[in-house]
């Protein structure tokens, strides 16, 4: 038999009134599993907690049936620093941080994930990022220290393999040897004179080129 109900808040405070009204579970009536999760789905649909555990205890009056309540933890504020190649709305977006948006834990490591890839897709791949957290009361600031370090750029380019002929329906270059005919149905055609063999890089006279690219980031 159920002797009383109780509202209390994870961590302490005051709960709010109107909560009493949309418990389920009534004293002086046998504890009903269906009233318990009533109770729970309705304080969840208000939207002002994260977690809601139901518990009951033993006492000399009867069962003690206890709701505790996580209130929502919300973002109150959003600093960035050491930002210079993305700016803040840019940060912020890709991060999926929003002022006033719900706050848990891994929101961190999913933000620091998704501007890593940001910073890298622009080019600064030796970007670190740090994330802190600062509680204040059902909120947070989140603080993110960025230390961008110096973009990749390209050191050198050389190209190897063979140099092709001019794509189909392209004219050939002017002077470069190349010939071209056409010839009517059922007609005959003498030889076509061949480019001259030509040498950029590699084994002489072979006609090959040497096609290289390399990247490579800032000297420490």
């Amino acid at each position: 038999m159920v002797s009383s109900v109780k509202l209390q808040m994870r961590g302490g405070g005051q709960v709010p009134a109107d909560l009493q009204g949309l418990v389920a579970v009534t004293p002086g009536q046998p504890l009903s599993a269906r009233a318990v999760r009533r109770s729970i789905e309705r304080l969840f649909s208000t939207g002002r907690f994260s977690d809601v555990i139901a518990r009951g205890d033993e006492s000399p009056e009867g069962l003690v049936v206890t709701f505790e309540l996580a209130p929502v933890i919300r973002i109150a504020r959003i600093d960035v620093t050491g930002a210079r190649a993305l700016g803040k709305d840019e940060i912020l977006t890709a991060a999926r941080l929003q002022v006033g948006s719900e706050f848990w834990p891994e929101r961190l490591d999913e933000a620091r994930a998704a501007l890593l890839a940001a910073y890298a897709r622009r080019g600064w791949n030796r970007a670190e990022i740090s994330t802190t957290v600062q509680p204040s009361g059902d909120q947070v600031v989140v603080k993110l220290n960025i230390h961008e370090g110096e973009p990749t750029r390209v050191s050198a380019l050389r190209f190897e393999g063979s140099p092709g002929f001019p794509g189909a329906g392209s004219p050939p270059p002017s002077g470069s040897g190349w010939a071209t005919s056409s010839t009517a149905p059922g007609s005959t055609r003498g030889p076509r004179r061949s480019a001259p063999s030509t040498a950029t890089r590699g084994t002489p006279g072979r006609g090959s080129a040497h096609r290289e690219c390399r990247w490579r980031g800032p000297a420490r």
